[in-house]
């Protein structure tokens, strides 16, 4: 009887994110686990040794850089939100009486 392993599914503080800050976090820490991901030379290395079909070693390494592009584009969205929401936040935390952003864009 041949048995089968499954990943632990993917966690995450998506249910916790209450701030820019904490988002910022999240969306660093997937790109982290991503760019892990798609950095595995050695375990492709280990998929030939084990006379891992080729069709299959190259679906590996198609995943991989997969998880690459997709590390690149989740630290860009991380910067992304730094940049338009950090400032903000500072300029909030200096002026602890301003409005929201209702109050402060509506007209």
């Amino acid at each position: 009887m041949s048995q089968t392993t499954t990943a632990p599914a993917p966690t995450g503080p998506a249910n916790e994110v209450t701030g820019i800050p904490t988002l910022v976090n999240y969306l660093d820490g997937v790109a982290e686990r991503h760019a892990q991901i798609g950095n595995g030379e050695a375990f492709l290395g280990s998929l030939k040794r084990m006379e891992v079909g080729a069709d299959d070693r190259q679906l590996v390494a198609d995943a991989q850089e997969a998880s690459q592009l997709a590390a690149a584009l989740w630290a860009a969205a991380a910067q992304a939100v730094k940049q338009h929401n950090m400032p903000l936040r500072e300029q909030y935390s200096l002026n602890p009486s301003a409005g929201n952003k209702a109050a402060n864009t509506n007209e």
